[in-house]
């Protein structure tokens, strides 16, 4: 029994209508819906969803707007596990809280002032979320901290993104976070800090960021760093070195970096391994050598050992 499906539609029609067998596929459990690209990128058509989908574990939604019968809704897919919408519409989108079983969730590229989900504290198993080219996404809200088991966040290329809420560090499982291309964000939240288990962080890009946090150095997890064209940054945090896990560092094209902290110094960042920046900033580093003898530097097209 045919359990996956792909729909990939040619069709100029305003809208395309699922096959009558669909409807007759109970056992369905991965759902590929994919429109018509024309000479730029952009939704076109609409596709009428009609069937029974309560198995249904996978949906996805590409180039299209999906139009849902009265009959099939969001919150009646109540076993979906993954559900991705790529420059797509659905309508009915203000269900996605009732999935509660949902672990991956991908809204890329949408015109989205907010993200559609009402009661956090109800998405348990969501680990990954993507939100990426969201460009009207000013902001998250005070209850996104209750993604308690959430590990992956990409919210790059959300433009208008201004602020994180105070209590974005209560993501507490979070290991990946994209930040890149932000380029409105101005600030990272003080609880910022909290997040134990990021392994890997990319803020390249962010123009507007002036300062990092104080509790940035309490990153203990931390791997993996990219403050690369970071142009407003001027200081890093005076206990970055505390960074004792941190491998590797981006620090291209930061025009403003004139010193690094103390805390650098002396056996601080003592895991890091690989150092990308621009051939100016080599004298920075080259001032602490003794501590600094394992780190092979990056400098354009040239290594520094």
């Amino acid at each position: 029994m045919t359990k996956a499906l792909m729909l990939h539609t040619n069709s100029k029609n305003s809208v395309y209508e699922l096959p009558k067998f669909v409807e007759t596929m109970k056992e369905l459990k991965v759902l590929y819906l994919r429109g018509r690209i024309g000479g730029v990128v952009k939704i076109e058509g609409e596709v009428k969803i009609e069937g029974n989908f309560s198995q249904l574990r996978s949906l996805r939604v590409d180039f299209m707007t999906a139009i849902f019968s009265e009959q099939v809704t969001l919150k009646s897919m109540n076993n979906l596990e993954d559900l991705v919408v790529q420059l797509s519409d659905i309508p009915s989108e203000g269900d996605i809280g009732s999935l509660s079983k949902l672990k991956v969730l991908q809204l890329s590229w949408r015109s989205v002032e907010y993200v559609p989900i009402r009661e956090y504290r109800k998405m348990k198993y969501l680990k990954h979320l993507h939100l990426g080219g969201c460009r009207v996404l000013r902001k998250l809200p005070s209850s996104f901290g209750e993604l308690h088991a959430l590990e992956e966040l990409f919210l790059r290329h959300c433009l208008s993104l201004n602020e994180l809420p105070y209590n974005f560090g209560q993501l507490r499982s979070l290991r990946i976070l994209s930040l890149r291309f932000c380029r409105n964000l101005c600030q990272l939240p003080e609880s910022f800090g909290d997040l134990k288990a990021l392994e890997k962080l990319s803020l390249a890009s962010c123009a507007s960021l002036q300062k990092l946090p104080d509790s940035f150095g309490f990153l203990q997890s931390l791997k993996s760093l990219s403050l690369a064209d970071c142009i407003g940054l001027e200081q890093l945090p005076k206990n970055f070195g505390l960074l004792d896990n941190l491998e590797e560092l981006d620090l291209r094209w930061m025009d403003r970096l004139r010193k690094l902290p103390i805390s650098t110094k002396h056996g601080g960042l003592k895991a890091l391994k690989m150092v990308k920046c621009d051939e100016k900033l080599i004298p920075l580093w080259k001032d602490q050598r003794n501590n600094f003898h394992l780190i092979q530097f990056d400098v354009l097209k040239s290594n520094y050992t």
